[in-house]
């Protein structure tokens, strides 16, 4: 399910409700919405034979949503804006 920044906004101090952060350790640490968790990049990449990263899909998010989805996690949502999205509408961040 899709979610918008109307939804995320509402449900943003929800104690049922986890948000992850896949931008990255570096960009979470500058910034990053309430209660959100960091999911770190490295979870996203991985490493081929000459050591060099890879990113496995070019929509990180979209990544970690299909990931968690096929693991089992029924009640998964993905935000539909970015972080530009977010501070642009002027929501709160830490």
């Amino acid at each position: 399910m899709i979610v918008s920044h109307t939804w995320l906004a509402d449900h943003i101090n929800d104690p049922d409700i986890v948000i992850l952060d896949s931008r990255g350790s570096v960009a979470y640490s500058y910034a990053h919405l309430p209660n959100s968790q960091p999911l770190g990049v490295e979870k996203v990449v991985k490493r081929n034979q000459y050591g060099a990263n890879l990113v496995l899909d070019t929509d990180k998010a979209a990544h970690v949503f299909t990931q968690l989805r096929i693991a089992g996690y029924e009640n998964v949502r993905l935000y539909d804006g970015s972080f530009a999205d977010w501070t642009g509408r002027r929501f709160p961040l830490v």
